[in-house]
């Protein structure tokens, strides 16, 4: 799905316009216990906490580009991991907690009679549409790390593939496999199994090149569905387009341009999934920031031979682990 959005109109997810447009409607706000706030004041604080989130990512992501502590050995053991780890895990829930605020914004416009009594409400067809859209391509992928992470001891761990050249950070979610192993949550990252032995392989990771540029994708992906169930509720036939400049346009912009600037390095495994494209294009009167998925660009795959570093801090008990892109001649067996 490609996605278009331009400083002229508004380079804010898609939602907000809807939403300035709906201001004058009547809404339910006041009706539920407690009450809530505005529909666009929910749906601006879930977004705020996503930018943030995404700025401490990559503020952490340039830190260990620009340093390379992994080339280092003096460096390991000394946690120069434990930033951009966190910030991803805090990116994520985040994220998770932005879905939580597109469907309270959504609530706001029917009575809490309704908007209180899940059944109900999940079956309206106006709510089931947009769940229905943004479900298989957005929710679950991103609901299934953030739930492991939460109940299921799922740590998130940096993964760095490297040589003389260039370096490729991820990381991956851990579990526990059948034989009481700690191995990549398969759930999330897919094996990459061989073609001529369905039993050989290796696990996978996610890389940050990538990764940044999905999500990045999917918060306007979810706001344009979000939008669509809006003006269908309010019959708005033409969103009024959010012109005003503001701080929260400038800081999304922002993240915007670092994800775009990313290197278009990926891991060998993501060659074969769709590659989210983010483009940041400046034109003498506006700029437009685009987003597809799956996009158009060249993915460069790591070649030849690398360190992968795994900075991996034991619970003290477990001794068994398989690592991401470690090849086995038996991926399932133990």
């Amino acid at each position: 799905m490609l996605i278009e959005r331009t400083t002229d109109k508004s380079i804010l997810p898609e939602a907000v316009d809807s939403l300035v447009t709906s201001d004058n409607v009547s809404t339910y706000c006041g009706e539920y216990n407690p009450p809530k706030r505005p529909p666009l004041g929910i749906y601006n604080i879930s977004l705020h906490k996503v930018v943030v989130g995404f700025r401490h990512v990559l503020d952490a992501l340039d830190t260990l580009q620009q340093e390379q502590p992994f080339r280092d050995e003096k460096q390991y053991g000394t946690k120069f991991d434990a930033r951009l780890v966190e910030s991803q895990e805090n990116l994520i829930k985040s994220i998770q907690e932005y879905f939580d605020g597109c469907m309270d914004t959504l609530r706001c416009f029917y009575p809490a009679a309704i908007g209180d009594r899940t059944k109900v409400f999940w079956k309206d067809p106006v709510v089931d549409s947009y769940w229905s859209a943004i479900k298989d391509k957005f929710f679950d992928p991103i609901s299934e790390i953030a739930n492991h992470i939460k109940h299921d001891e799922g740590r998130l761990i940096l993964l760095v593939m490297f040589n003389d050249e260039y370096a490729i950070p991820g990381y991956y979610a851990e579990a526990v496999d059948e034989y009481g192993r700690i191995v990549p949550y398969r759930k999330i990252h897919q094996p990459f199994r061989s073609k001529l032995d369905p039993t050989a392989g290796y696990d996978t990771a996610f890389s940050f090149a990538r990764d940044l540029r999905y999500l990045l994708w999917g918060i306007y992906f979810v706001s344009h569905h979000l939008a669509t169930a809006i003006n269908t509720i309010t019959r708005n036939i033409q969103p009024t387009k959010y012109a005003a400049v503001g701080k929260m346009d400038g800081d999304i912009l922002e993240i915007s341009r670092r994800v775009a600037g990313l290197p278009k390095r990926f891991y060998s495994d993501e060659l074969y999934k769709d590659l989210p494209t983010v483009e940041v294009i400046d034109n003498d009167q506006e700029t437009t920031l685009r987003l597809a998925y799956p996009g158009t660009d060249l993915l460069i795959a790591s070649d030849g031979k690398h360190m992968n570093l795994v900075p991996l801090v034991s619970d003290g008990i477990s001794k068994q682990f398989k690592f991401p892109y470690l090849i086995a001649s038996d991926l399932d067996g133990k």
